[in-house]
């Protein structure tokens, strides 16, 4: 054999190493593996009831923002049937949660400044609520009576309301209770100044209302003055209990304010 032919052969074989080196080197398809998360095989109704245990502040800000599925599930209106906002959750956000909270049964508002456009959310989009706690919203801030009557008659089934350290723009939202056609309310706390005339017109609702046994009013030096005491139901002369009751309170230094009517009150009290 020659040498030429020699060096041929050498080099095919060298060429065929090289072809195998190569072929060695290509990656081959790996076996799939298991889903390293462990939150991707549980079922939705699982994954909601995990999510009932973070405030609404980690399901807006963290939990939503994770996935398409996770931000479906930390929205669903069965995690927002009640919400509590402080001061540090700012408007925008609040009414989106309001928007997309069709089962509220629970809104509690603290510290706020922005009530009177929260409540007007509240009516039209949360027509289930049935408690509704609005405290220290500062002591220049007057709530507007329309906003306040159209949750009454938008949300039929609220029947708890309480109210502490704000103040109540005209008599509109007292007169309102002995309205409703609807449910009657459970309970109803105020605690902040009224005027004479926001006073005769909550006494004149206490009277005509299903609670006339239990209404107490507490002055603020805490002293209790049962409805039931000042007259007789079946003949209730209003001004002159309004007038007892009145001296009574503000010879104890209660701080009365001038009412102011509500003129763009336009909610339809008897829908």
């Amino acid at each position: 054999m020659s040498a030429s032919s020699s060096r041929k052969r050498h080099s095919i074989a060298d060429r065929s190493g090289s072809n195998e080196e190569k072929e060695d080197t290509v990656p081959r398809k790996r076996c799939r593996q298991p889903s390293s998360d462990p939150f991707s095989t549980l079922p939705n109704e699982v994954m909601i009831k995990i999510f009932s245990y973070l405030t609404h502040e980690e399901l807006y800000k963290t939990a939503r923002c994770v996935c398409t599925r996770w931000y479906v599930l930390a929205s669903a209106p069965v995690l927002w049937k009640t919400i509590t906002a402080q001061q540090n959750v700012p408007s925008n956000v609040l009414l989106k949660w309001l928007e997309h909270s069709p089962l509220l049964q629970e809104l509690n508002l603290t510290g706020r400044d922005d009530v009177d456009v929260v409540t007007g959310k509240v009516s039209r989009h949360c027509r289930k609520l049935e408690s509704l706690k609005i405290e220290n919203t500062g002591p220049c801030k007057l709530l507007r009576s329309s906003n306040l009557c159209r949750l009454l008659t938008k949300c039929k089934q609220l029947n708890n309301l309480h109210f502490s350290g704000v103040k109540i723009l005209s008599c509109k939202f007292f007169k309102l209770f002995s309205r409703r056609k609807h449910s009657g309310m459970k309970r109803c706390s105020y605690h902040g100044p009224v005027s004479q005339k926001q006073m005769k017109a909550l006494i004149e609702s206490i009277i005509n209302s299903d609670n006339f046994e239990a209404a107490t009013l507490v002055t603020a030096d805490n002293r209790k003055i049962p409805i039931k005491t000042q007259s007789n139901r079946e003949f209730v002369n209003v001004p002159v209990t309004v007038e007892n009751i009145w001296q009574d309170v503000t010879s104890n230094s209660v701080n009365d304010f001038t009412d102011v009517d509500d003129a763009d009150y336009e909610a339809d009290l008897d829908e």
